[in-house]
Protein backbone atom coordinates (compact mmCIF):
# COMPACT_ATOMS: atom_id res chain seq x y z
CA UNK A 1 0.00 0.00 0.00
CA UNK A 2 1.34 3.43 -0.94
CA UNK A 3 1.98 5.78 1.94
CA UNK A 4 -0.30 8.80 1.99
CA UNK A 5 1.63 11.94 2.90
CA UNK A 6 -0.25 15.02 4.03
CA UNK A 7 0.67 18.58 3.08
CA UNK A 8 1.46 19.37 6.69
CA UNK A 9 3.96 16.53 6.85
CA UNK A 10 5.61 17.57 3.61
CA UNK A 11 6.05 21.14 4.74
CA UNK A 12 7.36 20.02 8.13
CA UNK A 13 9.93 17.87 6.35
CA UNK A 14 10.78 20.64 3.92
CA UNK A 15 11.14 23.46 6.41
CA UNK A 16 13.00 21.37 8.97
CA UNK A 17 15.96 21.63 6.61
CA UNK A 18 15.09 24.35 4.08
CA UNK A 19 16.10 27.98 4.50
CA UNK A 20 13.41 30.29 5.89
CA UNK A 21 12.84 33.34 8.09
CA UNK A 22 10.77 33.71 11.28
CA UNK A 23 9.88 37.05 12.84
CA UNK A 24 11.02 37.46 16.43
CA UNK A 25 10.42 39.99 19.21
CA UNK A 26 10.87 43.61 18.12
CA UNK A 27 13.89 45.40 19.50
CA UNK A 28 12.74 47.51 22.51
CA UNK A 29 15.71 49.88 22.81
CA UNK A 30 16.80 53.11 21.16
CA UNK A 31 19.34 51.68 18.68
CA UNK A 32 18.14 52.17 15.12
CA UNK A 33 21.16 51.43 12.90
CA UNK A 34 24.97 51.39 12.47
CA UNK A 35 25.75 49.78 15.82
CA UNK A 36 28.02 46.86 16.68
CA UNK A 37 27.09 43.23 17.24
CA UNK A 38 28.71 40.02 18.45
CA UNK A 39 27.80 36.60 19.87
CA UNK A 40 28.85 34.97 23.13
CA UNK A 41 27.75 31.36 23.40
CA UNK A 42 24.18 31.19 22.14
CA UNK A 43 23.37 34.79 23.04
CA UNK A 44 23.49 37.74 20.66
CA UNK A 45 24.46 41.29 21.60
CA UNK A 46 24.05 44.69 19.94
CA UNK A 47 25.17 48.12 21.09
CA UNK A 48 25.79 51.78 20.25
CA UNK A 49 24.65 53.15 16.88
CA UNK A 50 22.20 55.85 15.93
CA UNK A 51 19.01 56.59 17.87
CA UNK A 52 16.26 59.16 17.42
CA UNK A 53 18.22 61.59 19.62
CA UNK A 54 21.65 60.98 18.09
CA UNK A 55 24.33 58.42 18.89
CA UNK A 56 23.79 56.06 21.81
CA UNK A 57 25.83 53.73 24.02
CA UNK A 58 22.98 51.36 24.90
CA UNK A 59 23.85 47.67 25.01
CA UNK A 60 21.37 44.78 24.75
CA UNK A 61 21.37 40.98 24.92
CA UNK A 62 19.06 38.76 22.86
CA UNK A 63 18.16 35.27 24.08
CA UNK A 64 16.91 33.18 21.13
CA UNK A 65 15.44 30.46 23.36
CA UNK A 66 13.15 32.82 25.27
CA UNK A 67 12.85 35.32 22.38
CA UNK A 68 13.58 38.16 24.81
CA UNK A 69 15.73 41.29 24.87
CA UNK A 70 17.49 42.37 28.08
CA UNK A 71 19.31 45.67 28.54
CA UNK A 72 22.82 45.17 29.89
CA UNK A 73 25.59 47.42 31.24
CA UNK A 74 26.04 50.53 29.09
CA UNK A 75 28.94 50.32 26.63
CA UNK A 76 32.10 51.51 28.41
CA UNK A 77 33.15 54.13 25.90
CA UNK A 78 31.47 57.23 24.55
CA UNK A 79 28.25 57.06 22.53
CA UNK A 80 29.01 56.42 18.86
CA UNK A 81 27.92 54.93 15.55
CA UNK A 82 29.71 52.74 12.96
CA UNK A 83 31.90 50.87 15.49
CA UNK A 84 33.24 47.32 15.12
CA UNK A 85 32.23 44.34 17.24
CA UNK A 86 33.62 40.81 17.62
CA UNK A 87 33.93 38.07 20.22
CA UNK A 88 36.78 35.79 21.22
CA UNK A 89 36.12 32.82 23.49
CA UNK A 90 33.67 34.02 26.14
CA UNK A 91 34.28 37.77 25.88
CA UNK A 92 32.87 40.43 23.57
CA UNK A 93 34.75 43.42 22.14
CA UNK A 94 33.65 46.71 20.61
CA UNK A 95 35.26 49.99 19.66
CA UNK A 96 36.28 52.51 16.98
CA UNK A 97 33.50 54.53 15.26
CA UNK A 98 32.51 58.19 15.43
CA UNK A 99 29.85 60.43 16.95
CA UNK A 100 27.66 63.23 15.60
CA UNK A 101 30.16 65.90 16.70
CA UNK A 102 32.93 64.65 14.41
CA UNK A 103 34.79 62.90 17.19
CA UNK A 104 36.52 59.76 15.94
CA UNK A 105 37.62 56.81 18.05
CA UNK A 106 40.28 54.11 18.13
CA UNK A 107 39.51 52.72 21.58
CA UNK A 108 38.60 49.08 22.24
CA UNK A 109 36.50 47.75 25.11
CA UNK A 110 36.04 44.20 26.44
CA UNK A 111 32.69 42.92 27.75
CA UNK A 112 32.48 40.20 30.40
CA UNK A 113 28.99 38.61 30.34
CA UNK A 114 29.49 36.94 33.73
CA UNK A 115 30.12 40.19 35.61
CA UNK A 116 28.19 42.35 33.08
CA UNK A 117 31.08 44.82 32.97
CA UNK A 118 33.23 46.63 30.41
CA UNK A 119 36.97 47.34 30.69
CA UNK A 120 39.14 49.32 28.27
CA UNK A 121 41.81 47.49 26.28
CA UNK A 122 44.65 48.55 23.95
CA UNK A 123 43.72 51.12 21.30
CA UNK A 124 43.31 49.89 17.73
CA UNK A 125 46.70 49.95 16.01
CA UNK A 126 45.46 51.63 12.84
CA UNK A 127 44.32 54.84 14.52
CA UNK A 128 40.90 56.49 14.51
CA UNK A 129 38.54 54.60 12.25
CA UNK A 130 34.86 54.25 11.37
CA UNK A 131 32.90 51.93 9.05
CA UNK A 132 35.65 49.32 9.52
CA UNK A 133 35.05 45.54 9.64
CA UNK A 134 36.14 42.79 12.02
CA UNK A 135 36.13 38.99 12.15
CA UNK A 136 37.48 36.30 14.48
CA UNK A 137 39.54 33.24 13.59
CA UNK A 138 40.40 30.97 16.48
CA UNK A 139 41.82 32.91 19.42
CA UNK A 140 42.60 36.07 17.43
CA UNK A 141 40.50 38.86 15.97
CA UNK A 142 41.17 40.91 12.85
CA UNK A 143 39.99 44.42 12.00
CA UNK A 144 40.62 46.84 9.16
CA UNK A 145 39.43 48.82 6.14
CA UNK A 146 37.01 51.69 6.78
CA UNK A 147 37.55 55.45 6.87
CA UNK A 148 40.09 57.50 8.79
CA UNK A 149 39.18 60.73 10.57
CA UNK A 150 40.20 62.54 7.38
CA UNK A 151 37.48 60.52 5.51
CA UNK A 152 40.10 58.56 3.60
CA UNK A 153 39.40 54.95 2.59
CA UNK A 154 41.80 52.29 3.87
CA UNK A 155 42.73 48.66 3.19
CA UNK A 156 44.94 47.81 6.17
CA UNK A 157 44.42 44.77 8.43
CA UNK A 158 45.33 44.40 12.09
CA UNK A 159 45.40 41.32 14.31
CA UNK A 160 44.27 41.58 17.93
CA UNK A 161 45.52 39.07 20.50
CA UNK A 162 43.30 39.24 23.62
CA UNK A 163 45.75 37.18 25.66
CA UNK A 164 48.46 39.81 25.12
CA UNK A 165 46.08 42.76 24.63
CA UNK A 166 48.16 43.63 21.59
CA UNK A 167 47.57 44.75 17.98
CA UNK A 168 49.88 43.63 15.15
CA UNK A 169 49.67 44.88 11.56
CA UNK A 170 49.20 42.17 8.93
CA UNK A 171 49.20 42.11 5.13
CA UNK A 172 46.80 44.71 3.74
CA UNK A 173 43.75 43.74 1.70
CA UNK A 174 44.99 43.67 -1.94
CA UNK A 175 41.63 44.82 -3.32
CA UNK A 176 40.72 48.48 -3.62
CA UNK A 177 40.58 50.62 -0.48
CA UNK A 178 37.07 50.71 0.95
CA UNK A 179 34.64 51.41 3.75
CA UNK A 180 31.12 50.14 4.56
CA UNK A 181 32.26 46.58 3.79
CA UNK A 182 31.32 43.25 5.38
CA UNK A 183 33.22 40.37 6.93
CA UNK A 184 32.71 36.84 8.24
CA UNK A 185 34.73 33.75 9.18
CA UNK A 186 34.37 30.27 7.67
CA UNK A 187 36.58 27.15 7.83
CA UNK A 188 39.38 28.95 9.63
CA UNK A 189 39.60 31.79 7.10
CA UNK A 190 38.41 35.37 7.22
CA UNK A 191 36.49 37.07 4.41
CA UNK A 192 36.08 40.76 3.53
CA UNK A 193 33.64 41.63 0.79
CA UNK A 194 31.66 44.37 -0.92
CA UNK A 195 31.63 47.94 0.45
CA UNK A 196 32.25 51.31 -1.14
CA UNK A 197 35.22 53.13 -2.60
CA UNK A 198 35.16 56.61 -4.11
CA UNK A 199 32.36 56.64 -6.67
CA UNK A 200 32.02 52.86 -6.83
CA UNK A 201 29.99 50.22 -4.98
CA UNK A 202 31.77 46.86 -4.79
CA UNK A 203 30.96 43.13 -5.04
CA UNK A 204 34.43 41.56 -4.79
CA UNK A 205 35.27 38.92 -2.17
CA UNK A 206 38.65 38.31 -0.51
CA UNK A 207 39.77 35.40 1.67
CA UNK A 208 42.40 35.88 4.38
CA UNK A 209 44.51 32.98 5.68
CA UNK A 210 45.89 33.87 9.13
CA UNK A 211 48.43 31.04 9.04
CA UNK A 212 50.18 32.33 5.94
CA UNK A 213 49.10 35.98 6.28
CA UNK A 214 47.96 35.92 2.64
CA UNK A 215 44.90 36.98 0.65
CA UNK A 216 43.13 35.18 -2.20
CA UNK A 217 40.37 36.66 -4.35
CA UNK A 218 37.24 34.50 -4.46
CA UNK A 219 34.05 34.44 -6.53
CA UNK A 220 32.31 37.81 -6.51
CA UNK A 221 28.90 38.15 -4.92
CA UNK A 222 26.44 37.42 -7.79
CA UNK A 223 23.67 39.63 -6.41
CA UNK A 224 23.76 43.40 -6.54
CA UNK A 225 26.90 45.27 -5.53
CA UNK A 226 26.24 46.64 -2.05
CA UNK A 227 27.31 48.60 0.99
CA UNK A 228 26.11 48.56 4.61
CA UNK A 229 24.83 44.98 4.43
CA UNK A 230 24.58 42.35 7.19
CA UNK A 231 26.84 39.30 7.25
CA UNK A 232 27.47 36.34 9.56
CA UNK A 233 28.45 32.68 9.40
CA UNK A 234 26.62 29.44 10.21
CA UNK A 235 28.20 25.98 10.02
CA UNK A 236 31.24 27.18 8.06
CA UNK A 237 29.11 28.97 5.49
CA UNK A 238 29.12 32.73 5.06
CA UNK A 239 25.92 34.73 4.60
CA UNK A 240 25.25 38.28 3.42
CA UNK A 241 22.05 40.20 2.71
CA UNK A 242 20.23 43.52 2.70
CA UNK A 243 22.25 46.74 2.24
CA UNK A 244 22.18 49.50 -0.37
CA UNK A 245 22.92 48.87 -4.05
CA UNK A 246 24.83 51.05 -6.52
CA UNK A 247 21.88 53.39 -7.10
CA UNK A 248 21.06 55.91 -4.39
CA UNK A 249 18.10 54.59 -2.42
CA UNK A 250 18.34 51.08 -3.93
CA UNK A 251 17.62 49.11 -0.77
CA UNK A 252 18.07 45.36 -0.97
CA UNK A 253 16.44 42.30 0.60
CA UNK A 254 18.20 39.45 -1.23
CA UNK A 255 20.20 36.98 0.85
CA UNK A 256 23.16 34.83 -0.19
CA UNK A 257 25.18 31.89 1.11
CA UNK A 258 28.89 31.34 0.38
CA UNK A 259 30.43 27.86 0.36
CA UNK A 260 34.17 28.46 0.80
CA UNK A 261 35.19 24.93 -0.17
CA UNK A 262 33.36 25.14 -3.49
CA UNK A 263 33.98 28.89 -3.88
CA UNK A 264 30.30 29.13 -4.76
CA UNK A 265 27.45 31.53 -3.96
CA UNK A 266 23.84 30.33 -3.66
CA UNK A 267 20.81 32.59 -3.40
CA UNK A 268 18.73 31.85 -0.31
CA UNK A 269 15.30 32.85 0.97
CA UNK A 270 14.76 36.58 0.57
CA UNK A 271 14.79 38.63 3.75
CA UNK A 272 11.03 39.05 4.40
CA UNK A 273 11.21 42.39 6.19
CA UNK A 274 11.32 45.73 4.41
CA UNK A 275 14.46 46.21 2.32
CA UNK A 276 17.02 48.27 4.28
CA UNK A 277 20.64 49.14 4.89
CA UNK A 278 22.77 49.71 8.00
CA UNK A 279 20.93 46.90 9.79
CA UNK A 280 22.48 44.76 12.53
CA UNK A 281 22.95 41.01 12.63
CA UNK A 282 24.71 38.08 14.23
CA UNK A 283 24.56 34.30 14.33
CA UNK A 284 23.87 32.28 17.46
CA UNK A 285 24.20 28.51 17.32
CA UNK A 286 22.73 27.33 14.03
CA UNK A 287 20.55 30.40 13.50
CA UNK A 288 21.17 33.84 12.07
CA UNK A 289 19.51 37.10 13.18
CA UNK A 290 18.92 40.34 11.30
CA UNK A 291 17.00 43.45 12.22
CA UNK A 292 16.80 47.19 12.91
CA UNK A 293 18.37 49.31 10.15
CA UNK A 294 16.98 52.17 8.11
CA UNK A 295 16.33 53.68 4.73
CA UNK A 296 18.38 56.85 4.19
CA UNK A 297 18.35 57.45 7.98
CA UNK A 298 14.76 58.67 7.59
CA UNK A 299 12.75 55.45 7.94
CA UNK A 300 13.94 53.29 10.84
CA UNK A 301 13.01 49.73 11.79
CA UNK A 302 12.70 47.79 15.05
CA UNK A 303 11.71 44.38 13.66
CA UNK A 304 13.98 41.35 14.11
CA UNK A 305 14.08 38.13 12.14
CA UNK A 306 15.57 34.69 12.67
CA UNK A 307 17.11 32.81 9.75
CA UNK A 308 17.14 29.00 9.68
CA UNK A 309 19.74 27.70 7.26
CA UNK A 310 19.23 24.62 5.13
CA UNK A 311 21.55 21.63 4.96
CA UNK A 312 22.25 21.90 1.25
CA UNK A 313 24.14 24.26 -1.01
CA UNK A 314 22.25 23.54 -4.22
CA UNK A 315 19.19 25.26 -5.60
CA UNK A 316 17.15 22.10 -6.09
CA UNK A 317 15.37 20.90 -2.94
CA UNK A 318 15.67 17.12 -2.65
CA UNK A 319 12.29 16.66 -1.07
CA UNK A 320 10.95 13.11 -0.96
CA UNK A 321 7.90 12.59 -3.12
CA UNK A 322 4.79 10.88 -1.86
CA UNK A 323 4.18 7.46 -3.33
CA UNK A 324 5.08 7.55 -7.01
CA UNK A 325 4.42 11.24 -7.52
CA UNK A 326 7.43 12.82 -9.24
CA UNK A 327 8.20 16.00 -11.16
CA UNK A 328 11.15 18.22 -12.08
CA UNK A 329 11.64 21.97 -12.53
CA UNK A 330 13.86 23.53 -15.19
CA UNK A 331 15.65 25.81 -15.61
CA UNK A 332 16.58 26.37 -11.98
CA UNK A 333 17.44 29.17 -11.24
CA UNK A 334 14.97 30.68 -13.72
CA UNK A 335 14.35 34.16 -15.12
CA UNK A 336 11.37 34.19 -17.49
CA UNK A 337 9.67 30.80 -17.10
CA UNK A 338 9.89 27.32 -15.60
CA UNK A 339 9.08 23.97 -17.16
CA UNK A 340 7.26 21.46 -14.96
CA UNK A 341 7.98 18.02 -16.41
CA UNK A 342 8.06 14.27 -15.75
CA UNK A 343 4.76 14.20 -13.88
CA UNK A 344 2.70 11.15 -14.80
CA UNK A 345 -0.83 12.12 -13.80
CA UNK A 346 -2.99 15.26 -14.04
CA UNK A 347 -3.04 17.28 -10.86
CA UNK A 348 -3.33 20.65 -9.16
CA UNK A 349 -0.22 22.88 -9.07
CA UNK A 350 0.33 25.65 -6.51
CA UNK A 351 3.30 28.01 -6.17
CA UNK A 352 4.01 29.76 -2.87
CA UNK A 353 6.75 32.23 -1.94
CA UNK A 354 9.25 31.85 0.90
CA UNK A 355 6.71 33.28 3.37
CA UNK A 356 4.04 30.76 2.42
CA UNK A 357 1.92 33.17 0.36
CA UNK A 358 0.20 31.59 -2.64
CA UNK A 359 1.25 33.39 -5.83
CA UNK A 360 0.03 31.03 -8.57
CA UNK A 361 -2.11 27.95 -9.13
CA UNK A 362 -3.37 25.93 -12.09
CA UNK A 363 -4.59 22.52 -13.15
CA UNK A 364 -1.99 20.44 -14.96
CA UNK A 365 -3.25 19.21 -18.30
CA UNK A 366 -4.36 15.64 -18.92
CA UNK A 367 -2.10 13.49 -21.12
CA UNK A 368 0.62 16.15 -21.15
CA UNK A 369 3.76 15.47 -19.15
CA UNK A 370 5.21 18.98 -19.41
CA UNK A 371 3.82 22.41 -18.57
CA UNK A 372 5.47 25.81 -19.11
CA UNK A 373 4.72 28.53 -16.55
CA UNK A 374 5.55 32.20 -17.09
CA UNK A 375 7.30 34.00 -14.22
CA UNK A 376 6.15 37.44 -15.32
CA UNK A 377 5.24 39.38 -12.20
CA UNK A 378 7.27 37.13 -9.88
CA UNK A 379 9.75 38.97 -7.67
CA UNK A 380 13.27 37.64 -7.28
CA UNK A 381 13.49 35.00 -4.57
CA UNK A 382 12.78 31.41 -3.59
CA UNK A 383 9.47 29.69 -4.42
CA UNK A 384 7.95 26.28 -3.70
CA UNK A 385 5.98 24.29 -6.27
CA UNK A 386 3.46 21.81 -4.90
CA UNK A 387 1.65 19.26 -7.08
CA UNK A 388 -1.21 17.14 -5.77
CA UNK A 389 -2.33 14.03 -7.66
CA UNK A 390 -5.91 14.39 -8.93
CA UNK A 391 -6.30 10.60 -8.97
CA UNK A 392 -5.72 10.55 -5.22
CA UNK A 393 -8.22 13.37 -4.50
CA UNK A 394 -5.35 15.68 -3.59
CA UNK A 395 -4.12 13.48 -0.72
CA UNK A 396 -0.81 12.68 -2.36
CA UNK A 397 1.51 15.66 -2.86
CA UNK A 398 5.10 16.56 -3.67
CA UNK A 399 7.05 19.81 -3.33
CA UNK A 400 10.08 21.21 -5.14
CA UNK A 401 11.99 24.50 -4.74
CA UNK A 402 13.20 26.93 -7.41
CA UNK A 403 14.85 30.35 -7.51
CA UNK A 404 13.59 33.29 -9.57
CA UNK A 405 16.56 35.43 -10.59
Amino acid sequence: MKKIVTLAFIFFTLFSKADYWTQKANFPGAIESTGFSFTIGNLGYIGCGISASGTTNEFWEFNPLSNTWTQKATFGGASRNTPIGFSVSNKGYAGLGRDNNNNYYQDLWEYNPVSNTWIQKADFGGGERFYAVAFTVGSKAYAGTGYTAAIVHTNDLWEYDPALDQWTQKTSLPGVIRGDANAFEANGKGYILCGYTTGTTLDDVWEYDPLSDTWTQKASLPGSMRTDAVSFSINNRGYIGTGEGPALGQYLSDFWQFNPLANQWTMKAMFPGTARDQALGFSAGIKGYLGSGCQNSLVNFIDWWEYTADSTTSVQENTSSAGGLQFTISPNPAKDFINISNFKNPGHLTITDARGKKVFETQLPINNHQSKISLTGFSKGIYFVEISDAAKQGKEKAVRKFVKE
